[in-house]
């Protein structure tokens, strides 16, 4: 696996800091940080956030890339609704 490989996930948005963002699964009361240099910001919504993370990220953040998200492929348009 390429450690470039990255899962498109829409979160819960709560706050942001120079470096990362704070956010949370929809369904869980934890919330955790995402580094910015390390995610690409998809969209940004009132209260929720859609961000491309990479696979080693997101599985050590409690994400599953095969149940909560979707393939992120670098410089192809992708379009969330």
């Amino acid at each position: 696996m390429s450690t470039r490989e990255k899962t498109i996930y829409s979160l819960v948005f709560y706050s942001e800091t120079p470096k990362a963002i704070k956010v949370s699964k929809s369904d869980d009361i934890s919330h955790f940080y995402l580094p910015k240099s390390q995610i690409d910001i998809i969209k940004r919504g009132v209260d929720y956030i859609t961000v491309a993370i990479p696979i080693w990220l997101a599985e050590q953040e409690g994400l599953d890339p095969s149940l909560d998200g979707i393939e992120y492929n670098e410089g192809e348009e992708h379009v969330i609704e």
